[in-house]
């Protein structure tokens, strides 16, 4: 057996027993001789050290083992002490040493038996240790059901770690019912106590609404106290969390240099969901240099630990060809293992591979369903996929009353095909004298989407249901080039152009491109050129006149 850890002698430089003698200091070891050498200066016996310590509590078996003593008769020592006492922190060190083989043989059947011994001397501590060995199996067979009375019993002392191991059984249905409210209340009693693990499990259920009602800034208070405790592994997931928030800009501004140096310590860690975060910036090449090779590794790696976002992610590159070779099949593959692990995202994307015929043969017996499951797990592009299906009759019947009910659940979640659809159409009601603004200015000041924002900038650049302030348009704009969107102008743009819902206002959307090409966005420059070439009359007005309060007067155009 591998020695033990050394551990030294109690502040106090000498203890009196009932023979009046001293133990060693600390000083006397340390000058260059060895404990039994000043013992035997001393004329001290170590076992009568040995147990008058043992008596006092205040050691445990490493002073004898450390001493060079036999182990095994510095365990016989303890363990008589222990049983002779019955002092429950003595006894639950008994079932620690048992269980881990520590000065003896590893004795499963004598652990238990000695953590039973703990508990009935009144360890609170022993109690959750043998909730745990029931939990996962360690010296008994694993049985969740029995681990909960004595989680219940360590939880009603107070104990934090008993109450966040009790809350996370009853989250996940281990060994109880699964029951969310009480998952909760326990998890939240931990929290209140400052456990580590509860501040960094509740700002999860508050950032995705599990539990308890979604709530992003509560979510990042609790993820800035995890990241602030000294668990390290605690510390780097809620720097991951964090970091995961700006770079998407949810709750917090944008800021995707942040956002990565965040995610960095989970990189290192090799953990599955920093390193789909890491290789999805990487595959854009966003706050960094775009490098799709290194993308596709951490990808795979993080596939390999089972995170479902990166399948749907390396499926997207194998139906693509983008930094692999072409491989419709493989991408399949992959959306079918993320939609088993029930990835809501990939569940749609499934589906779109049925509606599509890609990889896949076309069957919408197949695709609506995965749609369904997906929107009944509130996942946007689901809403906004199965609405389009309704609205064309693509493998259900016509309903138009159903594809607004659904775009509109997408729009209210940012989603930005939603937006682009629904917000415009809005958009295009306001120019005509009815509908208001309020959907448009919900979802902007709500959700993160800089196409709701550029929306909302059009109804205060042209009066559209609200009153007309060219300053907030502007302030608006700046908001999300600043953020390195420009993409979204373009997107409302093109929207715009080519008609939301049959509706095309082309002054609008020439302003737009105008705008992102003065920000430099080539795909705006190149769309200029070639409207300017087409000589249509709205467009060449639109480049020497500027924007009005009423917007109502302009002419409207159709392709």
């Amino acid at each position: 057996m591998a020695p033990l850890p050394c551990l030294l002698l109690s502040k106090k430089e000498t203890v009196r027993s009932s023979k009046n003698f001293k133990i060693p200091r600390v000083a006397d070891v340390r000058q260059n001789k060895s404990r039994q050498e000043v013992m035997a200066e001393m004329d001290l016996d170590l076992d009568d050290i040995w147990r008058e310590r043992a008596r006092g509590g205040t050691m445990k078996l490493d002073f004898c083992f450390n001493a060079g003593h036999n182990e095994p008769r510095g365990f016989a020592i303890f363990t008589d002490l222990a049983d002779g006492s019955g002092d429950h922190e003595m006894l639950l060190t008994v079932a620690e040493y048992y269980r881990r083989g520590q000065g003896t043989d590893p004795d499963p059947i004598k652990a238990i038996q000695y953590y039973n011994k703990a508990i009935d001397a009144g360890s609170v501590k022993a109690m959750l240790k043998l909730a745990n060995c029931y939990l996962f199996g360690e010296c008994v067979k694993k049985d969740p059901p029995l681990a909960i009375p004595y989680l219940q019993r360590a939880s009603d002392a107070g104990h934090a770690e008993a109450l966040f191991t009790l809350g996370d059984c009853y989250m996940t249905g281990c060994g109880v019912v699964k029951n969310l409210d009480t998952g909760v209340r326990f998890l939240q009693r931990a929290a209140d106590l400052g456990w580590p693990g509860a501040y960094l499990n509740l700002g999860c259920l508050y950032l995705h609404g599990h539990g308890v009602p979604l709530d992003t800034n509560t979510a990042i208070s609790l993820f800035q106290k995890a990241a602030g405790t000294n668990e390290p592994e605690v510390v780097w997931r809620a720097e991951l969390n964090l970091g995961h928030l700006y770079i998407i800009g949810k709750g917090v501004p944008e800021d995707i240099a942040k956002g990565l140096a965040l995610i960095q310590k989970g990189v290192e860690a090799g953990d599955p969901k920093a390193l789909y975060l890491m290789g999805s910036l990487l595959s854009t090449g966003s706050g960094t240099e775009r490098d799709i090779t290194k993308a596709i590794e951490l990808f795979q790696r993080s596939v390999d630990g089972g995170y479902a976002a990166a399948m749907n992610s390396l499926a997207d590159a194998y139906m693509s060809g983008d930094g692999v070779p072409k491989d419709p099949a493989k991408a399949v593959s992959l959306a079918e293992r993320a939609v088993m692990k029930g990835h809501a995202p990939s569940m749609c994307k499934l589906a779109q591979y049925y509606i599509d015929g890609k990889g896949v043969a076309v069957d919408y017996n197949k695709a609506i369903p995965l749609l369904k499951r997906a929107v009944d797990a509130g996942n946007s592009d689901a809403m906004f996929e199965l609405g389009t299906c309704y609205c064309r009759g693509t493998g259900v019947p016509v309903d138009m009353n159903f594809t607004v009910s659904l775009i509109r659940s997408a729009y209210e979640k940012g989603n930005t095909q939603a937006i682009l659809t629904y917000g415009c159409s809005v958009l295009m009601g306001c120019a005509r004298g009815y509908n208001g603004s309020e959907p448009i200015m919900k979802a902007a000041a709500e959700t993160s989407s800089c196409e709701a924002r550029v929306l909302l900038a059009l109804c205060y650049e042209n009066g559209l249901g609200v009153s007309a302030d060219i300053s907030k348009a502007n302030s608006l704009y700046q908001e999300v080039i600043g953020r390195g969107h420009v993409v979204s102008i373009f997107r409302v743009a093109s929207s715009l152009e080519f008609g939301a819902q049959g509706l095309i206002d082309l002054d609008m959307a020439f302003s737009l491109y105008r705008r992102a090409a003065d920000a430099g966005h080539r795909e705006s420059m190149q769309k200029l050129a070639l409207l300017l070439q087409q000589n249509l009359s709205a467009f060449t007005k639109a480049t020497t006149k500027t924007p009005t309060a009423s917007h109502s007067s302009k002419k409207k155009h159709g392709r």
